[in-house]
């Protein structure tokens, strides 16, 4: 059984407190990947002082995700048993599982592998879902969702997705066994949640007054293991502002 909203709103705040200095680090790599530097204020100002960026490591992450990125992916399952059969039967599935990946490279701008050694390379850290375009279909249709988008991934490209995510979006709680809970955090628009959660997302009618003036919003997807299990449920905190 759900707790309260506030229950969830409280944990996300205290996810996202957690992060903070990871957070912080990670937009630093940021600006020295996108060259971004000033003088100090001080010195700003000083005719005889011009400023100069070392553009070191942004040109090391991009010569690391050429050199990496171009290595072939190595699927392998390992056969639980000895016999042909069984043999014959793990090389059919690594097959397939390659040819996903060839489907899942052509929804993007570049392969998936790209972007997972720049994330690896540049915040020594992964984050990524796959998505079961079947599935998603399922549980938006039950309240209501758009789901043309997914409709139109699903005939052209596969039925799944591989979604990368900057490592400042997602916030993780661990223990000693596992991860206990996930939170997706983003600023998205008010629009893009309404036609995401559907019938839910409408009963608010302050999303439907900031999707009509094209505001965007602060978007909570948390999941844990007593919460989220298989039938696909969803906390849809309320915890968004306008920007």
């Amino acid at each position: 059984m759900p707790k309260k909203l506030e229950h969830y709103v409280a944990i996300a705040a205290s996810m996202v407190a957690v992060d903070k200095k990871r957070d912080e680090a990670n937009k630093a790599y940021d600006r020295m990947d996108h060259n971004e530097w000033d003088l100090p204020s001080g010195l700003q100002t000083v005719q005889w002082i011009r400023r100069k960026v070392n553009t070191g490591p942004s040109t090391d992450l991009a010569t690391g995700v050429r050199v990496l990125s171009s290595l072939d992916e190595n699927v392998t399952i390992q056969p639980l048993a000895s016999n042909l059969a069984t043999k014959q039967k793990v090389n059919g599935w690594e097959r397939s599982l390659k040819w996903l990946m060839v489907q899942a490279n052509r929804r993007r701008q570049g392969p998936v592998k790209q972007s997972f050694v720049k994330s690896a390379l540049k915040y020594d850290e992964i984050v990524a879902q796959v998505v079961d375009l079947d599935y998603q279909i399922a549980q938006k249709d039950i309240f209501g969702g758009d789901t043309q988008r997914e409709k139109a991934a699903r005939r052209h490209y596969g039925r799944y997705a591989v979604i990368v995510y900057h490592p400042n979006d997602v916030h993780v709680r661990y223990s000693n066994l596992m991860p206990e809970a996930v939170l997706l955090r983003q600023e998205r628009t008010a629009q893009s949640v309404r036609d995401e959660w559907g019938d839910k997302a409408n009963r608010r009618s302050d999303l439907k007054g900031m999707a009509e003036k094209n505001e965007n919003v602060i978007y909570n997807d948390y999941m844990d293991y007593h919460y989220r299990d298989g039938r696909g449920g969803r906390v849809y905190p309320d915890h968004a502002r306008g920007t």
